[in-house]
Parts: structure tokens; C-alpha cells; sequence
């Protein structure tokens, strides 16, 4: 390394150096095309580099005219592939943020290939406060900025965060000529970041690998703030080969309708005698369309010496009084004593029986589950651009197969050769193959608060985007938005955030055959103008609530009727939406139709 001369490789606009603050700086401009239109852009950042340190050499390679305009990754690439082949660079300068990369995994690669050569590279995060490429790589020194940071060259040092340097926001005076500017955003702290590193190679006499440079910085940093990132979500510690599930209630419904399509085996379902299952054919009870081989059974026939490792619990708060603890004891007892891992949708069993009791200490419980610890930390409210489409199943109402539809969604596109993505938010999300859980439905086993909704769900599409995959599948709880006012049971803000925060490309709504048209419409209309999105199509649960002979409400399915295809005329009319019944048939249309959407982009 010349210590003469920092060597320093600014990616920017062409910069105009007949200003006398240049008049003493090697300037070299090899290497790449010029296009000699200057912007005051590449020639401010440049100017505030010298201002700092004036021991430089300056190595410019235009990525673009004005700095209003997108950066071309391609151009980038290729800049960044030359500076790796030709040149010995000390410190690369990027003034700008990629916020939609195409090709952040090449970025990184020859960003790390850089890196592992002795050249740091500082990136400013992009000035509307998103993630940003290269900034927030491993290797990269990210360069953010706050207005609550004083004087304008004044700066934090973050550790445990995609950020590395905070700096402040507050405008900056550089002269240039004859112009007097006046600039601001994250593009014009990078410069001094740039120009402090270089003082400091200056005065060393050598190069500092990347976590020295940051302990050098920190040395004159107003603070030094850490952060623990390391985000990890909860998954199942223990591996399901075959399983028994309890009780027979709603939640287990999807289990019954997909279980020889799961993978693992589940070996029978069982129900306590107060529920009057017992005896009942699967299909009778989940209303499948052909019967299946399993017959509940109750819970006192359950065989536990069977070499089944797992046993599935449904919610049960609402009915252990009705079931008596002693039931649920003498469950959780045999599990013990016959070595099997329990799976179950909340946290009721550990905390009502499990938690404190060394008695059980040897008792493998997995509920998933969401709490503070999960929560992304150090990101200054930035969020990732998720860059494979999103898909969201939503409904009106609860019980319109949204999480049945979801399944059939995922396994249909799987079958025609598409990689599938899935966020689910129901705790059985695991069994069916989910690759990130969300449970925020009944009995709900997040443990952090709405604001800390969207970091969350927003790391988790993160992670899935990471995956091979061509879409991203998820769906939301019951309802969108309320009905009405008049109670605070209708009011839906964890609905309303999952929307925000999944912000999805498409979404397929499913309606009741109840439902009030201008109800649907309303929702339609919420849904498209929360962010930008389209409702795709429409598809109509064939279930009816009906009037029994003692005043309580039924279900009545209208499946294969003239009114179910009255309703689907009705509604594809008044919203100009398709429509589709809950049938195999229109659901393989359906799926040509999300294929549709997201192929037409």
C-alpha cells in the first residue's frame, strides 16, 4: 500500500474537477467510460472526501448521470469486477442505495471478494430509510443517517446491526468552485466516513482489516451502541414420523382433510367423549368430500406403547374445565412415561401444567411461538424489499377454508413445477410445511406488540426470499376489516398489520355465501387501496348459516345448487371480479388465474 496517497475508487456521476479544492488531488479516470456530463452529485461527494483528507488519490468510474437515476446493476457489476482484476484499491465510495436488487447475490459475492483483498467499502443505505444492497452486507461498512445526531460530521458506531456507522442528517456546506452547496441525505455522510477512514490509514501506515477500521471509528464516535440481532425463529426441535391427534375440533379439520398427503404418518384421531365424535368417520366430521379410513376413536382406547413419537393437542383452554385436568394430566403422564413429543397450537398446556414442574422436566413440549427476542433490533425501522411475489389467501369471516384453500393452493402449484414459499399463521403451519409461522390467530402465541408486528413478518418473508422459490404463499386470519363498529370484538388490527406487512403482489379473498355484497366490495376496496395490490379473484365458501328448529343457527352446504352458482354469477356482476366455487374443478381454474396475474407483471 503507497501510504503517499489513500487510494480511494468513488462509484458515482462523472465529477468536474476544474475546482481548485481538486487542484492538488490525483485524479485517474481508467477503466471505464466517461461520459463527461458532470453532476454536482459525484463532484460534492468527492469534494467532502478531500475535505476530510486531503492525502488521496481519487479513481472515479461513473455509474450514472444524474443522481436521481436507478443504478445499473449490470454497470455495477462490471465496475466492481474491474476494480476486483485492475485495481489496488484502499477505500471504494458508493453514494447510493439499491433498494430492488436483481442481483444482490452476485453484489455480495464480488463484494466479498473485495473485501477479502483489504479494500473496505462504504455504502450509504438508501435516504427513504429501507434496506438497501450493498449497504447492508456483511462486509460492507452501511452508512445510514438521523437527524438526532450533531454536528453534521458527527457519527455513531452500531455493532449487532446491518447498520455499521449512523451519521447525522443535518445539511452540509461544501464548497465547489465557485458554487457554494448546500446537501444532505446519507449520500453526503459516506464521504465522510470515506475521508475519516482514510485519515486513519493515513496515520497508521497501513491497512486495517474491516472490524478494525470500525474500532478505529469508534475511537472518536459520539456513542457506540450494540444491538443483538441474530434473529431466530422458533421451529420443531424434534423430527414427526408418526403421530396421533387430538381432539377433533376445527383446528385439527386440515389435518384430517390432508393427512395422507403430510409428511409424516398419523396414525389415528381421537376426541373426548363430550364432543360426541367419538365413532365418526373423518369426513363426516371435516366434511370431505369421500370417506376416509379413519374413524375417531376415543381417548381412553389410545394404544401408548404404538410406535407413534408424536401426539398433536389442538387448543384446548376452552375445554379443560368441561374435560377436568385430571384428563389432560393423565395425557400429559403417558407422554412422559412413554417417551412422546408433544406438538400443540399455544402455549396453554405448558403454562397451565408444564411450566415450574420439574415432574415433567423431561417432557418435550413445541408450541411455536413469537416473543421479543424474535424481534429484528438495530434496523432504525428499515425494512427488506421482498423481491419474489407475494400471494395472500384473505377472507371475510372465519370458516371459509382459507387455510384448506392455502394447502391446495401450495400443493397444486408444487404439482405443476413451481417452488412455493410459505408463511402461514396457523401454528399447524409446521406440520404442513411452513417455512416460517406466524401464529397470531385464536389463542394467539405472539408475545410482542403491533408495532413490532412488520419487522417481524417482514424478516420471515425476508428469510423465505432467500429460498428457491417463485412465489411466496401466506394468508391472514379471519375477517379484513369490520362490519360494523359496535363492538370491539369486530375491530381487526392484527389483520390490518399482517396486511400491511405481508404487502402483498396478489390475493385471492374468500366470501362467505352469506356475505352482504357491498360488504365484499368494501372490502375489495381496503384491500387494493392498503398498498398496491389487486384482489385476483373471488372464491365463495358453499356454506350457509340456516335457522334450526330450536332457534340456533346451522350449516347448511350449497355446494352443486342453483343458488351456489347464482351467488357466483352475482358477485363476478357487481365486483367485476372472477369468481370461483370451492370446487376442484374451479379451483384448478383459480390457479390458472394466479398464474395469470403474476406471469402477466
Amino acid at each position: 500500500m503507497d501510504m503517499n496517497r489513500i487510494k480511494i475508487g468513488v462509484i458515482d456521476t462523472d465529477v468536474n474537477f476544474l475546482s481548485e479544492i481538486f487542484e492538488d488531488i490525483p485524479i485517474y479516470t481508467s477503466g471505464c467510460q466517461h461520459s463527461n456530463v458532470y453532476n454536482s452529485h459525484g463532484s460534492a461527494v468527492c469534494a467532502q472526501i478531500v475535505t476530510i483528507c486531503e492525502n488521496v488519490s481519487l479513481h472515479i468510474f461513473p455509474i450514472f448521470n444524474d443522481a436521481s437515476s436507478c443504478v445499473d446493476e449490470s454497470k455495477l457489476l462490471n465496475i466492481l469486477n474491474y476494480i476486483d482484476e485492475n485495481e489496488d484499491l484502499d477505500i471504494i465510495n458508493m453514494s447510493f442505495g439499491i433498494v430492488e436488487p436483481e442481483y444482490k447475490e452476485e453484489i455480495e459475492i464480488i463484494c466479498n471478494k473485495i473485501s477479502a483483498k483489504g479494500t473496505i467499502i462504504v455504502s450509504a443505505f438508501d435516504n427513504a430509510g429501507a434496506m438497501s444492497y450493498p449497504a447492508c452486507l456483511p462486509l460492507v461498512i452501511g452508512v445510514s443517517a438521523s437527524e438526532d445526531i450533531y454536528p453534521a460530521t458527527a457519527y455513531q458506531c452500531i455493532y449487532g446491526s446491518e447498520i455499521d456507522i449512523m451519521g447525522s442528517a443535518a445539511l452540509k456546506k461544501i464548497k465547489l468552485g465557485e458554487q457554494n452547496l448546500v446537501v444532505g441525505g446519507t449520500s453526503f455522510v459516506v464521504p465522510i466516513i470515506t475521508g475519516l477512514i482514510a485519515k486513519i490509514f493515513t496515520k497508521i501506515g497501513k491497512k486495517l482489516s474491516f472490524e478494525e477500521i470500525k474500532n478505529k471509528l469508534e475511537e472518536n464516535a459520539l456513542d457506540k451502541i450494540t444491538y443483538h440481532n441474530k434473529v431466530s425463529f422458533s421451529k420443531i426441535p424434534f423430527k414427526i414420523n408418526k403421530a396421533i391427534v387430538l381432539p377433533a375440533n376445527k383446528e385439527n379439520h386440515a389435518l384430517m382433510h390432508f393427512c395422507d398427503t403430510l409428511p409424516f404418518e398419523i396414525l389415528d384421531f381421537y376426541d373426548f367423549k363430550y364432543f360426541f365424535n367419538i365413532g365418526k368417520n373423518i369426513s363426516q366430521v371435516a366434511n370431505l368430500d369421500t370417506e376416509s379410513h379413519h374413524v375417531i376413536k376415543g381417548i381412553d382406547s389410545i394404544c401408548w406403547e404404538d410406535d407413534f413419537d408424536t401426539v398433536i393437542i389442538g387448543h384446548l383452554d376452552k375445554f379443560n374445565k368441561k374435560i377436568g385436568d385430571q384428563k389432560i394430566i393423565d395425557i400429559l403422564d403417558c407422554c412422559l412415561k412413554y417417551n412422546k413429543n408433544i406438538f400443540t397450537y399455544d402455549s396453554f398446556l405448558y403454562n397451565m401444567y408444564l411450566k415450574n414442574n420439574h415432574k415433567y422436566g423431561n417432557l418435550m413440549c413445541y408450541y411455536s411461538c413469537i416473543d421479543e427476542s424474535m424481534v429484528p433490533t438495530g434496523r432504525y425501522g428499515k425494512l427488506w424489499y421482498i423481491d419474489k411475489p407475494v400471494l395472500s389467501i384473505m377472507g371475510t369471516r372465519t370458516r371459509l377454508g382459507k387455510f384448506t384453500l392455502q394447502q391446495i393452493v401450495k400443493q397444486r402449484l408444487l404439482n405443476l413445477g413451481y417452488m412455493v414459499g410459505y408463511l402461514s399463521t396457523e401454528p399447524s403451519g409446521e406440520l404442513f410445511g411452513a417455512d416460517e409461522v406466524f401464529p397470531y390467530g385464536y389463542n394467539s402465541a405472539v408475545d410482542i406488540t403491533y408495532d413490532q408486528y412488520i419487522p417481524v413478518i417482514n424478516e420471515m418473508l425476508h428469510n423465505i426470499s432467500k429460498k428457491d422459490c417463485d412465489f411466496i404463499l401466506t394468508g391472514s386470519q379471519s375477517g379484513t376489516l369490520p362490519y360494523d363498529f359496535n363492538n370491539m370484538a369486530r375491530i381487526v388490527f392484527p389483520q390490518t398489520i399482517f396486511l400491511f406487512g405481508t404487502a402483498p403482489d396478489g390475493v385471492i379473498l374468500c366470501v362467505s355465501s352469506d356475505d352482504e355484497i357491498e360488504y365484499i366490495k368494501r372490502t375489495i376496496v381496503f384491500i387494493e387501496s392498503s398498498c398496491d395490490t389487486n384482489v385476483i379473484a373471488l372464491v365463495v365458501f358453499p356454506i350457509k348459516k340456516e335457522m334450526g328448529f330450536v332457534g340456533q343457527f346451522k350449516d347448511k352446504n350449497i355446494s352443486g345448487t342453483k343458488e351456489y352458482k347464482n351467488i357466483k354469477d352475482t358477485l363476478n356482476k357487481e365486483t367485476g371480479k372472477d369468481v370461483f366455487q370451492f370446487t376442484d374443478s374451479e379451483i384448478d381454474l383459480c390457479i390458472g388465474r394466479i398464474i395469470d396475474f403474476f406471469t402477466e407483471e
